[in-house]
């Protein structure tokens, strides 16, 4: 889903993409083909749209895109997303949830997949395409300059290693919880916490009498490669292939 709302609402909003924002989306782009978790005609769909945009030099239009990627979608006899609903970031309540925890979902789950299959030596490759996907295509412009200063002032430049990118994204992501708990965007029921909480992974916070959370950042590494796993994925609320040869896929991949 949040593959879906990138690729077919987000981008095509851009009318002219040029520049920085053009180098951006070749980026994030080229990081959805090496990384992303769809099936067959995801690969397909993808590297057909990052091989058009690439082999565009000076700009692009928003809509041009889009018709691309429809034009992509119709050549294929199945459907590139087989399920037009969240299941996992589900909220009962409008505006909630939804689109913003899938997208944090897929960042996690780029930056474990880069880690895990290496096809890149930069540390930075998806903490780069991240950066600049929020900062040129986001919609919610609060939160995509929130994000920037945090890539200043947290110095996103300076991660040297793949696992430190995991973490990286992970201790934003919790600074995010921590300024949005108890805000009026927070759904009741998935309230938001300091990921992982205590009770999903008590190896993961040291002993301590501090009000202040001791990680232990080597812990939350191997529990966020363990949750991320492909092989781990769920298909609940998806029908348009069987869970086995999605799972047998995912397992075939994430050993090359």
């Amino acid at each position: 889903m949040a593959i879906h709302e990138m690729l077919f609402n987000e981008i095509p909003k851009a009318d002219i993409i040029q520049g920085d924002q053009l180098s951006a989306l070749k980026s994030m782009l080229q990081v959805l083909e090496n990384y992303h978790p769809l099936d067959k005609k995801g690969d397909l769909v993808i590297s057909s749209l990052n091989e058009f945009v690439l082999n565009a030099n000076y700009k692009l239009c928003g809509a041009n895109i889009k018709r691309k990627l429809q034009n992509l979608i119709k050549r294929t006899p199945t459907p590139m997303f087989s399920s037009n609903k969240f299941v996992g970031c589900v909220s009962l309540e409008p505006n909630k949830r939804g689109y913003t925890c899938s997208l944090w979902m897929l960042f996690h789950y780029l930056t474990i997949q880069s880690q895990r299959l290496n096809k890149s030596p930069d540390p930075l490759e998806v903490l780069t395409a991240i950066h600049g996907y929020v900062q040129f295509f986001f919609g919610c412009n609060e939160c995509s300059n929130r994000f920037q200063e945090m890539v200043e002032r947290r110095e996103m430049g300076k991660v040297s290693s793949k696992a430190e990118a995991v973490l990286w994204l992970w201790e934003a992501h919790n600074e995010i919880n921590n300024c949005l708990a108890r805000h009026l965007a927070e759904d009741p029921i998935f309230p938001k916490i300091q990921f992982p909480s205590e009770s999903s992974c008590p190896q993961c916070r040291k002993r301590g009498s501090s009000s202040t959370i001791n990680w232990n950042r080597d812990a939350v590494l191997e529990f966020l490669l363990n949750i991320y796993d492909p092989s781990c994925i769920g298909f609940y609320g998806t029908d348009n292939e069987s869970n086995a040869a999605r799972s047998n896929r995912f397992k075939v991949r994430s050993l090359h």
